[in-house]
Parts: structure tokens; sequence; C-alpha cells
């Protein structure tokens, strides 16, 4: 226990330190592109967008990720249910950043829609100490839908941002992470000994203060208003197929090509990367010191996000998707076999998740249009967790199948299966750069930019 206590303290110290080092990174990045070198309210807008998205995020993947599993099993789920439970979370992230972002595109508005967000997950927040396991997962469902509202922070930080897109969207990843890793630490020691009750306030708190920080944000691009253009209604009527393909049509081919690669590296993802923790769990250790190993895990994250933008913008973000879905294919297949507890640990330790949120983001934010950019970031994420939610499940249903085999022959084998996507993902990303390479004539953004400045 003395020794679990100064693990914890050690890695809040080491929270505080990225938290200094990370406004070091922002102020560089500021500093360094010509949007918002020498104007403020800019500046001080990208720092309350940070900041608010920074709190949503720390409150809804540590206690989405971490705490709700927990207590999904405390409130008599089967240990099978939990890769469909985290599955389901993630699908719900997804879509509702599409939703969030396609609105945003609509309307404008942008700061209202992240204070109506911040507004639905403080009230469902506190009501979730009171639930049984159905009503409990229904409305952690409906919770994350609404969290997927700060999607529009990323096509905002992209806007304030232009010279150094990449960057921005990466650093916003790692301020999330990093304010994740301090509550993540805290996170199951409060839930072990205080329960649900305090963990609500906890959450409520965080995710009040992210309103306050956005209700900070000025200037037109956080309060312009668009007006709805029903080109359906002057053509005779509503079109529902219409209208769904145009909501996955852009300018550029390139989006949709990226999203398919995405979507093959995030399938195997959720059934393995998600579940981890539970198996790190079933093989012998405490519940406190798994928490600490998520808390470690985001932290090497943090830095990785710092820099994976950076390296996006400058070797393209192409190529860092398909390192992300070697990287995977390597580390999580040796995973799959049955490595010892330590090097499974070691495996679970290995930042990786920065390169693909921080490449899928980039490149959606560099293939769409200022018109498209909500609505693309928002796909982005749509993919990368849906992808997810259809790996989870099926682990899920494979674990379900195999329910006579001891536990952690359960999850070896839902691991076993979804390994080798990652190869084909590994393949088609390199095929990928390949034809990107062989096409730069595409450049979308750069045109419609080009043609605004004429």
């Amino acid at each position: 226990m003395t020794s679990t206590i100064w693990l914890m303290i050690g890695t809040m110290a080491a929270a505080l330190g990225l938290a200094f080092w990370l406004g070091f990174r922002m102020e560089r990045l500021l500093d360094s592109d010509d949007n918002t070198y020498d104007d403020w309210g800019k500046r001080r807008a990208f720092a309350w967008n940070v900041s608010g998205r920074s709190f949503m995020e720390a409150s809804w993947f540590m206690f989405g990720y971490t705490v709700y599993r927990f207590r999904a099993e405390d409130l008599g789920a089967p240990v099978w249910f939990t890769p469909i439970f985290l599955g389901m979370m993630v699908l719900a992230y997804g879509v509702g950043s599409f939703i969030w972002g396609t609105i945003a595109d609509k309307i404008g508005r942008r700061k209202q829609l992240l204070l109506i967000g911040t507004v639905a997950l403080v009230i469902s927040m506190a009501l979730m100490p009171f639930l049984s396991l159905i009503p409990f997962v229904i409305l952690v469902f409906l919770q994350i839908l609404m969290a997927g509202c700060v999607r529009i922070s990323f096509a905002l930080a992209s806007e304030w941002t232009a010279d150094h897109s990449g960057e921005a969207i990466g650093l916003m990843h790692a301020t999330g992470w990093m304010l994740a890793v301090a509550v993540g630490v805290l996170a199951g020691g409060i839930y072990d000994i205080y329960g649900m009750g305090a963990v609500a306030i906890i959450g409520c708190s965080l995710y009040a203060i992210a309103g306050v920080c956005y209700l900070q944000m000025t200037g037109e691009e956080v309060e312009e208003i668009k007006s709805f253009r029903d080109d359906d209604a002057s053509s005779g009527g509503f079109d529902p197929i219409g209208t769904t393909k145009a909501l996955f049509t852009f300018q550029s081919r390139w989006p949709l090509l990226i999203l398919g690669v995405v979507l093959l590296i995030t399938i195997p993802r959720g059934a393995i990367v998600l579940t981890s923790l539970n198996y790190i769990e079933k093989i012998g250790f405490d519940l406190d010191l798994v928490f600490i190993f998520e808390a470690w895990a985001l932290a090497l994250n943090v830095v990785l996000f710092t820099y994976a933008g950076v390296i996006c913008d400058r070797i393209g973000a192409e190529k860092v998707l398909t390192a992300a879905a070697f990287g995977y294919f390597v580390l999580w297949s040796l995973f799959a076999v049955g490595m010892p507890a330590v090097i499974a640990v070691t495996i679970y330790l290995i930042p990786v998740v920065g390169l693909l949120y921080t490449s899928s983001d980039s490149l959606l934010a560099r293939h769409t249009t200022l018109e498209e950019r909500n609505r693309g970031v928002g796909i982005s994420a749509a993919a990368l967790f849906v992808g997810q939610f259809i790996g989870s499940a099926s682990g899920g249903l494979i674990m379900a199948a195999l329910n006579h085999l001891p536990e952690v022959n359960q999850y070896l084998w839902s691991y076993r299966v979804m390994a080798p996507i990652l190869g084909v993902a590994t393949f088609l990303g390199w095929r990928l750069v390949k034809a990107m390479e062989n096409d730069e004539g595409d450049g979308t953004l750069d045109a419609v930019l080009e043609a605004e400045v004429v």
C-alpha cells in the first residue's frame, strides 16, 4: 500500500511537470504562427479553448474508460459485457462528434454549442450514483454522445493556427490527456473508497469548469451565425438519401480513403487495447495499481501527442498514420500471444495512440475546406471511435462464445482473432501514402485559401 501511495505521488508530480512543459509548448506555438503571433484576442481564445477541452477530456475519458467499466461490473454486468460496454462508449463519442460537427457547420454559434454540451454533461453526471445497471448504461451512452461536442474545439484550434494546424491538434490532445493523468491517478482510489457519489461530484466540477472556460472565448470564429440552406425544400421535398450522401461528400477525394484506413486500424484497437486494462487486472494486479498504469500510459502519450503534430507537419500525416498501424500490429500481436505480466504491462505503456489520433485529425483538417472543417474533424472522430466500437463489440461476442474457457483465455483469443486486421491496415496505409505521393496536384485546402486571397 505504501509503495502504491508513493507511485501516486510521483505520477502527480510528473503530471505537474507536464503541465508547465505544455504551457511552454503552447506559447511557442502561438509565437510561431502568423495568425496568432500578435493577435492577443486569438491567443486568449485559443488558450481558453484548450483549457475547456482539457477539463472535458479529463472527466469523460478517465471516468468513461476507467471508473465506468468497473462500475458496470459492480452493478452486476458479466465479464463479457465489458468490451461491449466500452464499445458503446466509443460509438457514442464518434457519433456525437459527427453530429455536433455537422450542426456547427450548419449554424455556427460554436461557443453556444459547447456550452449546451457542458450543461448536459453536468446534469447527466449528477444522476450517475443513483442508477441500476440498465439505466446506468443508457445514461452513459447519452452522456458521451453529448461529450462529442468537444470536437468543435479541434476545428477552432486548426483555424486559429492555420500555419501549424497539426501541431495545434497534437497539443490539444496532449493537454487533455495531461489533465487526465492527474484525474486518473486519483480516480481508482476515490471510487474504491468513496464510491460513485464522489466521482460524480468531481466530474460535475470538471465539466462546469470547462463551461466557464468556453464562456471566455471571443471572436468571430465562435460567434458566427449561419443560416440553414434547405435546398431540398426548393426542389420539392426532403431527400434522405441525398442528405446522407452529402454528409459524406467532400471536395477532395482523400477524406473517405483516409477514413477507410483509420477504420481498419481502430477495429482491432477497440478489441485489444480498450480491454487490456481489464486483462491486466485479471493476470494479477490490484485495481489501484491498474489505475496508475493507466495514468502512466496517458503521461507517455502526452509527450507523444505534443510532438506527433510536429512530425505530421514535417513528414506528412499520411506517413504517421501508416506508422501508427505498423506500431499497433507489432506490439499488440505480441500482447495477444499471452506475454508474462511484466512484458504485457510494458507493451501497454508504449505510446502509439498519439500518432493515430493526431494524424487522422491532421489529415481531415488538411483535406477539407473551411466550410467542411467541423464536419471533417467530426467524421475523423466518428471513424476512430465507431471502428473501436465494432472491434470492442466483436471482442465481447467472441468472449461470450468462449464462455467455457477461463477469463484470461477469453481475452487472449479475442485479441488473436483481431490482430491480422492490423496487418491489412498497415499495408493499405502504405498504399495510401504511395497514392498521395503520386498525386501532388490535389491540395484542396491550399487551392481554396489561394482563391480566397485572390
